[in-house]
């Protein structure tokens, strides 16, 4: 899979790809997106399936590219700057 498929993940499953890319364990994502560890799982699951990463690291560094292709740098989420999909959400970010 090519890093740009990973526009096939819906918001939710972008939105934990990109809280692992951070580094953030199952339990800090969890308690961060106010949601239950096992979902966290669920989710990675279904991402894992989708993108055929084997683990957290291989997911960190195809989420990393991938937001490279889209010209963006670092790790892009962020609730105040960045829309799930890496997007800046307003003119002046950088």
């Amino acid at each position: 899979m090519l890093a740009n498929d990973l526009g096939i993940l819906t918001d939710k499953e972008i939105e934990v790809a990109a809280l692992i890319a951070q580094g953030l364990s199952r339990k800090i994502i969890a308690a961060k997106l106010n949601i239950a560890t096992s979902t966290v799982k669920t989710r990675l699951y279904y991402i894992f399936r989708k993108t055929d990463c084997k683990n957290n690291a291989h997911l960190a560094a195809m989420y990393t590219y991938w937001i490279h292709l889209q010209g963006l740098q670092g790790v892009p989420y962020n609730n105040n700057s960045m829309n799930l999909r890496g997007w800046p959400t307003h003119a002046n970010s950088s």
